[in-house]
């Protein structure tokens, strides 16, 4: 009788084992970031006021909000958030970032707010708007740009508010607004501007 309830201890012994280890291997395949807060039926991912100095590894791929505000970023490499390519709405303010790599939110095509305000950028390259065809608003207010070149914003073809005030902009080069035909809400308050070309406001329509 005593053999008996042994081998019934160990079956269920076995039984209970790899459900366990199952149980723990889920859980670790879920386990993101500590530092930010997730909600999966809100679609946010919060990693606000966390210290990081660089993009958190692991986040949710569901998120469509994701808000990096009050880090110490320094820079958005290519492709850096290849992991959430549902979002809609970016905040990176108030960091420190100082470079943009080329096609660094080229897998976004979907984002439509975008806030890079109050960072250390100082120049925007060609592939600055790669895959951001669907962006409607854009802050890069606060930062250190000295020049818009001509080719910067050229994917932004839904774009309908932008914010470039608080720099240090000198000089606007001819057609750096051509693609922004939506473009209803434009700042360029307190920049270094003295002069502006013919023309170079022409094809913003709705303003």
């Amino acid at each position: 009788m005593a053999d008996t309830k042994l081998r019934t201890s160990r079956m269920h012994l076995l039984f209970v084992l790899p459900l366990v280890l199952e149980v723990q291997s889920i859980s670790k395949s879920h386990n993101f970031t500590y530092d930010c807060t997730c909600h999966l039926e809100l679609k946010i991912s919060n990693c606000t006021s966390s210290n990081f100095t660089h993009l958190p590894a692991a986040l949710p791929p569901f998120t469509e909000q994701l808000d990096l505000s009050l880090n110490h970023l320094s820079a958005i490499r290519p492709q850096a958030f290849h992991s959430t390519p549902r979002l809609r709405i970016l905040l990176l303010n108030d960091n420190m970032i100082a470079m943009l790599a080329n096609g660094a939110f080229s897998l976004l095509e979907g984002l439509l707010r975008l806030d890079l305000s109050r960072n250390r950028i100082s120049f925007l390259s060609e592939g600055f708007s790669r895959g951001l065809g669907s962006l409607r608003d854009l802050s890069l207010a606060e930062n250190r740009l000295s020049s818009l070149d001509s080719s910067c914003f050229v994917h932004f073809d839904a774009l309908q508010r932008l914010n470039l005030s608080h720099n240090a902009i000198e000089t606007i080069k001819m057609r750096a607004f051509g693609s922004m035909s939506t473009l209803r809400q434009l700042q360029l308050n307190s920049n270094n501007l003295t002069v502006l070309k013919n023309g170079i406001f022409s094809m913003l329509r709705n303003l």
